[in-house]
């Protein structure tokens, strides 16, 4: 792996899919069942949606940029293969800024997003935030996980695209990236679609720059969208696209060697 430059000196857990950030509970956590609306297709939310989600391309990126130095490198790869995007995609990237989420949306403008939420969030002040901008919380009941299943199924059907912090966890600033859990790649797989990779990593700030910011700046490498079919025209399966996809989020990431995906506890990032 890539040395740690930054020395942001976080204590992070002990397991790769732990959450490291306390969510605040502001009301009482909702019952995330079959009858949950998991994407909320009334006329008012929707109406919401979209005022954000212009709000958010024309106001909050640029504050984005101002606080976290955020930039896209590599954007016009998603013009070079606008075709094979026509359907639908999924994108895929690790976790590890409060707005990273911004970043990626950054990184697709002017696309919107469907994205798997921590259903934790639905508690906190950022609920409405989350769920106006595409957030589904993931439940943890039978009932509530085939809802949420053919939520994620109609959302690539209606040739969306759905994003996916596939290591399941935020943890501020980690140069490493951790194992991914396989949601993504069974519906890349399933819905035949391709996965953009998509890597956060940081850069020191220069000039004057360096007298006021104290953390790391945020670059968004974007890479080649990752068929799910092979060469000879069979399909890949959940396993080499999580493989590939994880491998192409590390080379974008900076990283001189591929560290395998593993088991779930934390190794040192060194």
């Amino acid at each position: 792996m890539k040395s740690n430059s930054f020395e942001m000196h976080y204590n992070y857990p002990n397991r790769y899919d732990e959450h490291m950030i306390h969510v605040p509970s502001k009301v009482k956590s909702p019952k995330l069942d079959a009858n949950y609306p998991y994407r909320d297709k009334r006329l008012p939310i929707r109406f919401l949606m979209t005022v954000l989600h212009i709000t958010i391309q024309t106001v909050i990126f640029v504050i984005l940029k101002l606080l976290t130095g955020a930039k896209v490198k590599n954007k016009k790869v998603l013009k070079q293969f606008a075709d094979s995007l026509s359907n639908g995609a999924i994108t895929v990237s690790n976790h590890v800024h409060m707005w990273d989420f911004l970043c990626i949306l950054l990184a697709v403008k002017p696309k919107r997003l469907y994205y798997p939420a921590w259903a934790t969030n639905l508690k906190g002040p950022n609920r409405h935030c989350i769920r106006l901008t595409g957030g589904i919380p993931v439940p943890n009941t039978l009932a509530g996980l085939r809802r949420f299943s053919k939520t994620m199924d109609e959302i690539l059907q209606e040739k969306r695209w759905l994003h996916f912090f596939s290591e399941g966890s935020m943890w501020h600033y980690y140069e490493g990236v951790r194992p991914f859990k396989p949601g993504a790649f069974k519906l890349a797989v399933k819905h035949k679609l391709p996965i953009i990779p998509i890597a956060i990593n940081y850069r020191h700030a220069k000039g004057l720059a360096k007298l006021i910011r104290r953390k790391p700046l945020l670059t968004v490498n974007v890479g080649e969208p990752i068929p799910p079919i092979n060469e000879n025209g069979s399909s890949k399966t959940n396993t080499e696209m999580l493989k590939i996809t994880r491998q192409a989020i590390q080379k974008l990431a900076g990283f001189d060697r591929i560290i395998p995906q593993t088991d779930t506890h934390r190794v040192a990032n060194s």
